[in-house]
């Protein structure tokens, strides 16, 4: 080791100039390789052709014979001298479809043929579809004044389901074919509904029932928008008026986040617009599988702890609501309620309204937002024209009652029932739409308005 640790470089320079000895001898034997390569060795190989040439005077290539014993069989005898029959495949000529050929279980034409396969007029002789060999007679030719007189004599031009006779004696347009389902004079009817019903679709004091524009999109439990987090005995296991139940809940200030309460038994919490008290409060520890249920400590224990809630409700003759929340769970309605629209208004998206029994629903009137001509210009905010009060879901038959909330109804008088069902009073194909620019509808198809 003495002797390493006094000649230490010596034996590093040594071991350098031996890699270097061997490195010299690699160049040296790669030198010597190259001198053993010759053209042969880098001459690319020679591929075989992936293809065959063939004499293009051959008979399958004769587009003459195929173009006859073809299945369409489109050159008659007679026509060898048309321009058609010496044309190929790849030039376009005007075609047409055979009125007899079609499809047994589409009904769709299946058979397009040259044009001049029609008898032309003043022809003594008619030619015959070369498919199914029936007459093919020259189709008669419309002008645009054949146009123009056909559809004077249209009752209805536009085919929009309203006669243009009922088009111009109510100010609509007999060319334009969504006129039908704008609602002219605002009061949540298409103009279409209106007349077929008898009511003026240009007098916003003449319509059906307001309760008529009323759907049903859904009957079901709703989720609530609280959640019961968590529940802390602060030291008390055995005295439930110090425990801390923690809710969470959207903020009540309508900031976009989530705020927390913490509350104890006796406290309210706002629900959907409605106190709930807090009444009790079971702790429930439920053991995991393979753990043992002895555990003192709590631990593999998964909490389903519930929470009880009673409606605070001034009037006696109400019912209270009650809920039932478990810890960290989503929290349902205790009953299903109706999700509901107004099929009248035509702003996207539609607006749905969630009912409970007791809630009532506005409808107004969108003569504004529909049509400003028919407003005379002028910025009139839309109104409350009607409102309908809940009083009973059948969520088994998708019935529900409503009556009606009137400043007119005289004090003992009896209350009339409205009965909403899923077959709504204004059909699908019925419902107002919103009002477009008349070039932005002549831009597109004719159904382009939603």
């Amino acid at each position: 080791m003495d002797f390493i640790k006094r000649h230490y470089e010596k034996i590093i320079l040594l071991g350098l100039f031996v890699i270097f000895i061997g490195l010299m001898l690699m160049v040296q034997s790669v030198i010597n390789s190259t001198r053993s390569v010759t053209d042969e060795h880098l001459a690319l190989p020679k591929r075989q052709a992936n293809f065959v040439n063939e004499d293009p005077a051959e008979e399958k290539f004769d587009t003459a014979r195929l173009r006859e014993n073809s299945r369409l069989k489109w050159f008659d005898k007679e026509l060898r001298g048309d321009n058609y029959a010496q044309s190929d495949f790849v030039r376009a000529f005007p075609m047409a479809n055979c009125p007899h050929c079609q499809d047994e279980k589409g009904g769709e034409y299946t058979m397009i043929i040259p044009k001049n396969s029609f008898t032309v007029q003043g022809e003594k002789k008619i030619r015959k579809c070369p498919q199914c060999g029936k007459e093919l007679l020259v189709p008669p030719v419309i002008t645009k004044e054949d146009l123009e007189e056909t559809g004077d004599n249209d009752p209805d031009r536009d085919n929009d389901g309203v006669l243009d006779e009922k088009e111009k004696e109510f100010g609509m347009d007999s060319t334009d074919p969504n006129d039908a389902r704008y609602d002219m004079d605002g009061d949540g009817f298409s103009n279409i509904f209106e007349i077929n019903n008898n009511y003026a679709p240009n007098n916003p004091d003449s319509h059906p029932p307001y309760w008529w524009r009323l759907r049903i999109d859904a009957i079901r439990q709703i989720e609530l928008p609280v959640r019961f987090m968590a529940l802390n005995d602060n030291g008390f296991p055995d005295d439930k008026t110090r425990w801390t139940l923690q809710f969470n809940h959207p903020d009540r200030y309508g900031r976009k986040r989530t705020s927390s309460s913490f509350l104890r038994i006796g406290r309210q919490i706002l629900i959907e617009g409605r106190n709930y008290k807090v009444t009790d409060v079971e702790r429930r520890l439920t053991p995991v599988k393979g753990v043992d249920k002895k555990d003192a400590a709590g631990k593999g224990m998964i909490d389903t702890s519930r929470v009880f809630l009673t409606e605070v409700v001034r009037n006696r003759s109400l019912t209270p609501d009650k809920l039932v929340m478990t810890v960290n769970q989503p929290a349902y309605s205790s009953d299903k309620r109706p999700v509901m629209y107004d099929c009248g208004d035509i702003s996207e998206p539609r607006q749905k309204y969630t009912l409970r029994i007791g809630d009532r629903i506005q409808l107004r009137s969108f003569a504004v937002a529909n049509d400003n001509e028919n407003a005379g210009g002028k910025k009139n905010r839309s109104k409350v024209v009607a409102t309908y009060q809940l009083k009973a879901v059948d969520a088994e038959k998708e019935v529900l009652q409503f009556t009606e909330i009137t400043r007119s109804r005289k004090k003992g008088a009896e209350e009339v029932i409205i009965e909403i069902t899923r077959e709504a009073k204004v059909p699908a194909k019925m419902i107002p739409i919103k009002k477009v620019e008349k070039v932005a509808a002549d831009a597109v198809d004719g159904n382009a308005v939603r």
